[in-house]
């Protein structure tokens, strides 16, 4: 439909004027004839650059679309295994408030504390001042970029409890600190 008319508009057009009506310009013909002409090309130029435009946006969706299905496969992996596991994980933004932690942590931390462990909240608070005195320098050196691994044992009697601990620090796309993960 473009097709006809960019050619009725470059070609046929003037040739009417200029053989069946009685219309006078002080424009001649061939000069009329060229201007219908770049006209009929402009528009047909348009129609090409709206489909390139329209073909390349399908394309970006088609692309995104691929993207965000694969990336919600992978985040469904990667829950499934931090939720399968019997180890704690856990993770803090900077201000060591939880952004989420696996059921083995939520069961745990509610045994120990007899509260649950809700994102959002500010990790250990309230807590002994003792807990806080040990827990909260390591974390400020995780959060400092520091990687940490060593043996923590809590109890006494016949509840003891033995943490192979391991703190890494979440980096963003910049290599800049944004939390840790336990």
């Amino acid at each position: 439909l473009t097709g006809v008319a960019s050619v009725s508009l470059g070609v046929l057009h003037p040739l009417y004027r200029e053989y069946f009506t009685d219309y006078s310009s002080d424009i001649p013909p061939h000069v009329l004839l060229a201007m219908h002409a770049c006209a009929g090309v402009s528009l047909l130029g348009v129609w090409v650059l709206s489909s390139l435009h329209s073909t390349s946006r399908d394309a970006a969706e088609a692309a995104l679309e691929r993207a965000l299905k694969t990336l919600r496969e992978s985040e469904g992996k990667l829950v499934s295994l931090v939720e399968s596991t019997e180890d704690l994980v856990f993770s803090l933004d900077l201000d060591k408030r939880v952004i989420t932690a696996n059921a083995a942590m939520r069961h745990l931390y509610f045994q120990l504390r007899g509260t649950p462990l809700v994102s959002g909240h500010l990790f250990l608070e309230p807590s002994p001042q003792g807990v806080q005195l040990r827990w909260w320098p390591l974390f400020d050196k995780v959060l400092e970029g520091q990687r940490m691994r060593f043996e923590e044992e809590y109890g006494s009697g016949a509840r003891y409890l033995v943490l192979d601990v391991s703190m890494s620090p979440i980096l963003d796309l910049d290599g800049k600190v944004t939390g840790l993960t336990f």
